[in-house]
């Protein structure tokens, strides 16, 4: 780890390089702020349909509002938050191009500052849901979180979040070098230090969050796919078809979360990793397919989530007879509730 470390040392931007990106490189970052931009818009519509839908009612103490605001709405708006700060760094880009390169500085600061808790917001929020969703289907949780300890559980998290992105200001900060700055195409961490704290304060908690969805995500689907076999077994009438059917697809969106997530961070992780190990970065369309990907978290969240869980945005009773996952509702899989 130290011959990497000294290694990536020597790969260090110029503080300005204003004038200096191509018309190829301004098109890659263009491309990125539209798909930043893209995700933003779609994080806010889901968030104003949310507070119309739910919040609103909620605070109006409105009949019947409390059955319809569950923990799972804290942290949906908690990751729809991450990534909206997530889309904002990618949307900064735009002032990379039209200057035709970096100027380090506030703006480049915050960038970095917003690129990095974005991620890592988005990382543990997703976390946080995958375990509370093992927990309720697996009957390991034996009722859904309050919403007092749901908001406490986020409130936590954001601490954490922010900390963690202090914490290297704080560290680095009589240092000569900036912590946040040029890192060839945009701002983030920056040389010397993208090396050791980019995995401990970004990238590892992003790596944590793939491996523990993959193998929760992939347990909740197979004990879904278990139940339905013993059910079959034990006939197969129209109610049990209908509803070992439901079983089968909520099985089959279980993998599509790990699968989605994996889309938008292993492209840069990828990238990530080739700039940790040599030394020379890799070529700039990678990176920007990969930035493109990142970008794009917000839609894929968007969709995943309302496509999977539409109990969030309308009343359950509206969406009889579609496989509902935990919001508010079961906390466990059995043979009368899927």
């Amino acid at each position: 780890m130290e011959n990497l470390s000294s290694r990536h040392s020597k790969e260090s931007f110029e503080s300005d390089t204003t004038g200096s990106f191509t018309f190829q490189i301004r098109l890659g970052l263009l491309f990125i702020v539209e798909m930043a931009g893209l995700s933003a818009l779609f994080v806010v519509l889901l968030l104003c349909i949310i507070t119309w839908q739910v919040i609103l009612p909620y605070l109006r103490r409105k009949s019947g509002c409390r059955e319809r605001l569950s923990h799972i709405h804290v942290y949906f708006i908690s990751l729809l938050c991450s990534d909206l700060l997530l889309s904002i760094s990618g949307i900064m880009n735009v002032r990379w191009v039209i200057q035709a390169g970096i100027v380090e500085g506030a703006y480049c600061t915050t960038q970095g500052i917003l690129k990095q808790t974005g991620s890592v917001g988005v990382a543990l929020s997703i976390l946080v849901i995958a375990v509370n969703t093992w927990g309720l289907i697996t009957g390991k949780l034996s009722k859904p979180p309050t919403l007092k300890m749901a908001i406490t559980t986020v409130l936590s998290m954001w601490l954490f979040t922010i900390l963690m992105t202090s914490v290297g200001l704080a560290v680095h900060h009589t240092k000569g070098q900036p912590f946040y700055g040029n890192t060839g195409y945009w701002c983030w961490i920056r040389s010397p230090y993208s090396l050791r704290e980019g995995i401990a304060l970004q990238y590892g908690w992003l790596w944590l969050t793939a491996a523990v969805n993959c193998v929760l995500y992939i347990s909740i689907s197979l004990k879904l796919l278990g139940t339905r076999r013993r059910n079959i077994n034990k006939g197969a009438d129209t109610i049990v078809s209908e509803r070992e059917r439901s079983m089968k697809k909520i099985a089959f969106e279980m993998v599509l979360y790990p699968v989605i997530y994996m889309i938008a961070i292993v492209p840069s992780s990828i990238v990530r990793f080739i700039q940790f190990t040599q030394l020379q970065d890799p070529p700039f369309y990678a990176s920007d397919i990969a930035s493109i990907a990142f970008a794009s978290s917000g839609i894929l969240n968007v969709l995943l989530f309302s496509f999977t869980r539409p109990s969030l945005l309308r009343r359950r009773e509206t969406m009889t007879g579609y496989p509902q996952l935990p919001s508010s509702g079961s906390p466990k899989v059995n043979s009368s509730t899927p």
